[in-house]
């Protein structure tokens, strides 16, 4: 893996991107709160940063391009 930093839900091991199991628990999240019951996005950045979680580097504010992100790589797929 070539990139700065490994795209959210995965980690650089052995250079190579593997599936970061804590990171994969909030893209469940959003999957979840986003696809199957319909929220729409900035509701789910406010939840977040109601409940406190944290993101990669430790920071509790969450915008909404992030969690859209994540919505568009993971959505489908778990």
């Amino acid at each position: 893996f070539r990139h700065h930093n490994p795209p959210y839900g995965f980690k650089v091991q052995n250079g190579k991107l593997v599936v970061n199991k804590q990171e994969l628990k909030i893209c469940r999240i959003v999957v979840d709160f986003m696809g199957r019951q319909k929220r729409p996005v900035r509701e789910m950045a406010r939840e977040f940063i109601r409940r406190e979680i944290k993101k990669r580097r430790g920071h509790v504010k969450w915008g909404y391009l992030v969690v859209q992100q994540i919505f568009k790589r993971w959505n489908g797929k778990i």
